[in-house]
């Protein structure tokens, strides 16, 4: 499963997280590799980088604790 693109705006609206937050953390994630940053005129868009091997890792993390198991 591969998620999309979502800016700033919209993964704080998603989150319900201070806009300055999401920034920090997805600035340190793409330090790590584990996101890609685009630019698109002055927005900033970010998705997964599945190239990195811990992506999956962490997705199924994610899905882990969804679930409850």
């Amino acid at each position: 499963m591969r998620l999309g693109e979502a800016n700033i705006s919209r993964i704080v609206k998603e989150t319900s997280s201070h806009y300055y937050t999401v920034e920090k953390h997805l600035r340190e994630l793409e330090e790590l590799g584990i996101v890609d940053e685009r630019r698109l005129g002055r927005v900033r868009v970010f998705s997964l980088n599945y190239e990195n091997p811990r992506v999956p890792v962490i997705l199924e993390l994610i899905k882990s604790l969804n679930s409850g198991d």
